[in-house]
């Protein structure tokens, strides 16, 4: 991918997604001007962050293929995969993830949160991949629960920053400063419990865009206050898995509706945390 490719990627990626939800009987959000260049500010901090890891594929009429990784501590994570509805059925996909996992070759595990099209999920279990199947939750309309006093919401200054890297040390096994400063400038906040011992980041649209925590019991508690309308606005969380079982009563708890929601994928070393609801295009 090369400076400038991320306005096409954008326009490619939403027009991708769209087709997969069709494919699968859904409607289709539109993608509003704001969303568009929410995801062209995104591939732009990801090219930045690890041009070595982006590719594009192009025929005569423009760019038809994209895929996204980094590489974070020992391990890789493929952030995006897509390929245009006129070149599918080539092979275009598995050789773009070969190349993503070309770059990522040192790292001894490696991570998925694909969507829900059984066409990529089959590519990455062929690739050899390990699937396990994941959950969202949308919260309950706002005002339900009033905001408890252990609740404590931040607009991403050094200290909030400061917790989330502990945390993520923690739980994760390595923190990402960078990832999380570029979230907090696109409107994420970080919203927390007093002690210290639960995070979350909740973008400007009520999205949980990643959750962690040092036991399961605070991640259980945050994770319900945010789902319950706490915050004064609609939650929605993502990546429900069988390794997050305290996610699943935290929705029950709050009254969610849970919703089928794509796959976890891991390979190699790569376990993933108990006390943690990852970020998809972040890990």
């Amino acid at each position: 991918m090369a400076p400038g490719d991320e306005e096409e990627a954008a326009r490619l990626w939403a027009a991708t997604w769209s087709d997969m939800e069709l494919s699968l009987g859904q409607v289709p959000a539109p993608t509003t001007e704001e969303d568009h260049q929410r995801q062209v500010s995104r591939f732009a901090y990801m090219r930045a962050a690890s041009p070595e890891g982006c590719f594009v594929a192009e025929d005569a009429g423009g760019l038809v293929g994209l895929a996204i990784s980094m590489l974070q501590g020992p391990n890789f994570y493929l952030s995006y995969l897509g390929v245009g509805t006129s070149a599918q059925g080539q092979g275009l996909g598995r050789r773009l993830l070969e190349a993503a996992r070309g770059f990522g070759a040192a790292a001894t595990g490696g991570f998925i949160a694909a969507g829900p099209d059984p066409r990529s999920m089959s590519l990455y279990l062929k690739a050899g991949f390990r699937l396990s199947p994941a959950m969202q939750a949308f919260g309950v309309a706002p005002g339900r629960a009033a905001r408890p006093a252990w609740l404590r919401v931040g607009e991403g200054d050094g200290p909030h920053l400061d917790l989330v890297d502990a945390l993520d040390e923690r739980v994760r096994g390595t923190a990402r400063r960078e990832d999380v400063e570029f979230m907090v400038s696109a409107g994420a906040r970080v919203v927390s419990d007093e002690e210290g011992r639960a995070y979350a980041l909740v973008g400007p649209t009520g999205d949980v865009h990643a959750l962690g925590a040092l036991d399961e019991a605070a991640a259980h508690q945050l994770l319900t206050a945010l789902l319950a309308g706490s915050m004064g606005e609609m939650v929605k969380a993502r990546w429900f898995s069988c390794h997050s079982p305290w996610a699943f009563r935290a929705a029950a708890d709050a009254g969610a509706r849970l919703v089928p929601h794509g796959a976890l994928m891991t390979l190699g070393s790569m376990q993933l945390p108990a006390s943690y609801l990852p970020n998809g295009a972040f890990g």
